[in-house]
């Protein structure tokens, strides 16, 4: 499905831009917009006997979209110039979303918190959630989860995000628990 915008060009000549023609052009506070309603900022944990806490702690940044919109998602990853866009849930009948993922935390630090800083959010939920994740990441950067009572500080505030973990598949308990 392809969209078209008309646009008035000097002297009320009519030129028509295709969607594909715009998307190097997105609108930063369009992006800030669909992030409300489409996007979350997540603190994953996995577990790894080979690290100090034997946690993995994986900040990443999602925005999901149905399939026959992901021209959208690949306009704000072009916007970024990182991440990826992969199926939602691949093994699911049902999910027939796209999902824009970035997680290297070097992107996150240098384009994503930056971005979200200068163009900042309407709701307080995303702002409140923003804030979290963005301290989870440079408490990270710090190294202060190679300790125990930094591990517990990210759990603690992870678990405060995106209405308290109630969709977490682990409970904080598994995680501070040794």
């Amino acid at each position: 499905m392809c969209y078209y915008i008309i646009i008035m060009v000097k002297k009320c000549r009519v030129r028509t831009i295709s969607r594909k023609d715009c998307q190097d052009n997105i609108n930063p506070y369009y992006i800030v917009g669909f992030f409300e309603g489409e996007g979350t900022f997540h603190i994953a944990f996995g577990r790894r006997k080979d690290l100090t806490q034997n946690w993995s702690i994986m900040p990443e940044l999602h925005i999901s979209q149905h399939k026959d919109c992901i021209s959208i998602l690949n306009s704000v990853k072009s916007y970024f110039g990182c991440g990826y866009i992969k199926e939602n849930h691949p093994k699911s009948k049902h999910d027939q979303t796209n999902v824009y993922v970035v997680k290297n935390r070097k992107d996150l630090i240098e384009k994503i918190i930056p971005f979200f800083t200068k163009f900042q959010f309407l709701s307080e939920k995303k702002k409140d959630d923003f804030k979290k994740f963005s301290q989870v990441v440079m408490w990270l950067d710090q190294g202060i989860h190679f300790q125990p009572k930094g591990l517990r500080k990210i759990v603690d505030l992870a678990y405060s995000m995106n209405r308290s973990g109630k969709y977490r598949k682990l409970k904080k308990h598994q995680i501070l628990s040794r």
